[in-house]
């Protein structure tokens, strides 16, 4: 038994931790898309990257082991991790908009730049507001569109999400969905590589060399 506890021990709180370094990400993106606290769906993501670290880590039965399971989970399994929480995010929020949301042809009543320079794309970013049935609703968009003009947006009258152009931008984000999938197995392949690396290198090595020097006794 090594210092660090049981093996059947370490492997159970190994997998538990794991499992909850997937769930709370799930839970965040969730938990702040129907209540609107991002700012804890975040954290939640970010712990949940602590976790999945932790859990092969604290398995690993050497400093070596734990060295190469976090630097695995680091370089791989987190800008994973975090691309996903976002892509979620994305999902959920164009999935209420394809289920809940309507497309209507609403009048610009303010428009105002957001920020003082152009973007990377060489386009300025302005955040519309827009008179709808139902009630004034935001819209981001790059277009430069007058008050007094229209724009044609799909929209959750129940303000769950936000609202998009239609046509070219609301589709835009629902082809990155099918991406997803693609996005989680490279999350648990990279999951499985640290656990591999956590357990091959706990593995107590074979001593190698000439066994040891027999002197000769006195004649």
């Amino acid at each position: 038994m090594s210092e660090r506890g049981h093996p059947a021990l370490r492997v159970l709180r190994g997998v538990a931790l794991t499992l909850a370094g997937f769930a709370l990400p799930a839970g965040g993106m969730w938990l702040g898309h129907h209540t609107g606290m991002w700012g804890l769906g975040v954290t939640m993501c970010v712990l949940g990257g602590v976790f999945l670290i932790a859990g092969p880590v604290l398995h690993a039965a050497n400093r070596e082991a734990r060295a190469k399971a976090g630097v695995a989970l680091l370089a791989l399994g987190m800008p994973l991790l975090l691309l996903s929480c976002g892509m979620l995010k994305d999902e959920l929020a164009f999935g209420d908009l394809t289920r809940y949301g309507t497309t209507a042809v609403c009048p610009v009543v303010g428009a105002k730049a957001i920020g003082d320079e152009a973007d990377a794309t060489g386009a300025t970013t302005y955040d519309y507001t827009l008179a709808c049935p139902g009630g004034e609703i935001e819209l981001i968009d790059d277009a430069l569109t007058a008050p007094g003009t229209t724009k044609e947006v799909r929209y959750d009258p129940a303000g769950r999400t936000s609202a998009v152009m239609t046509g070219w931008d609301y589709y835009h984000h629902t082809q990155k969905l099918p991406v997803m999938p693609w996005v989680l197995a490279g999350l648990v392949a990279a999951t499985a590589l640290s656990w591999a690396l956590a357990i091959v290198s706990a593995r107590p090595r074979r001593q190698s060399g000439p066994g040891p020097v027999t002197r000769p006794g006195p004649p």
